[in-house]
């Protein structure tokens, strides 16, 4: 069982080489062509970095600020890991698209279900379990993310297997 602060630790060793990549990304003067899908693989790193650093604020704000607080913090945390699977998705979804010139209505209908889906996901019930230095969130909230993420992992594999070639 990690403590609070192992448990940060090993999150900023994932944060350094996140904010290094949106370092190289964004601010790295480029001569290069710029591709279509540069736009999304740019909203999916600036999500999975905001995701790890909001997983960081949450642990740290655990004993240390209001109940309120800790328990925004943990459902941002929450929204920005179910936004990190879908854009991952998108991600595989739009470069399949645009290499085979697919034109796919269910793009609009695939967001505003997201949408949705992450909006009723931060209003579940969320409950925080501190004891003795063990700390995890459960509750109707976790379980959604978890049911999504799962959906979009299996998505992402069938899209990577079917559209590989």
């Amino acid at each position: 069982m990690l403590s609070f602060l192992e448990d940060v630790k090993i999150q900023l060793c994932g944060l350094i080489p996140l904010l290094l990549i949106c370092f190289f990304t964004f601010f790295q003067n480029k001569r290069g062509i710029t591709l279509k899908g540069t736009y999304v693989y740019r909203q999916l790193l600036v999500v999975t970095t905001l995701c790890v650093a909001m997983d960081i604020a949450s642990v740290l704000s655990i004993g240390h600020t209001f109940k309120f607080l800790q328990v925004f913090l943990c459902r941002a945390y929450l929204w920005l890991t179910i936004m990190t699977g879908y854009l991952s998705v998108y991600y595989i979804w739009f470069n399949i698209s645009t290499l085979r010139q697919y034109v796919n209505h269910r793009k609009i209908t695939s967001v505003i279900v997201t949408f949705l889906a992450t909006i009723i996901a931060f209003f579940l019930p969320i409950k925080l379990h501190l004891v003795s230095g063990e700390f995890y969130t459960y509750g109707s909230a976790v379980t959604m993310t978890y049911v999504l993420c799962g959906i979009f992992m299996v998505a992402f594999l069938a899209m990577t297997f079917i559209f590989g070639n």
